[in-house]
């Protein structure tokens, strides 16, 4: 296996980390969501400020995996272009 092929087999396993790890993010985020519902009835409040908090930290995270999943992919089409260049 060349260099070139190496670099895109492992960047292609980081984009599957980061899809993989956007999936998980994105359960937490509905699991929040039923939570934060659970709270509500219970009327729970301390419980729904700290779910909040819970909540808006994982859609950061959910945006900032976007990007980067974004950022890998631009890494693989340039990765990509070089290898069909040598």
């Amino acid at each position: 296996m060349s260099a070139i092929e190496e670099i895109i087999q492992s960047l292609d396993a980081i984009n599957e980390k980061i899809e993989g790890v956007f999936r998980d993010a994105g359960r937490a985020d509905s699991a929040t969501d039923d939570a934060l519902a659970q709270a509500a009835t219970l009327g729970a409040s301390a419980t729904i400020e700290g779910l909040s908090r819970v909540k808006e930290a994982i859609r950061q995270l959910l945006g900032q995996l976007i990007v980067a999943g974004d950022d890998a992919k631009q890494v693989m089409v340039t990765a990509r272009v070089v290898a069909g260049s040598t």
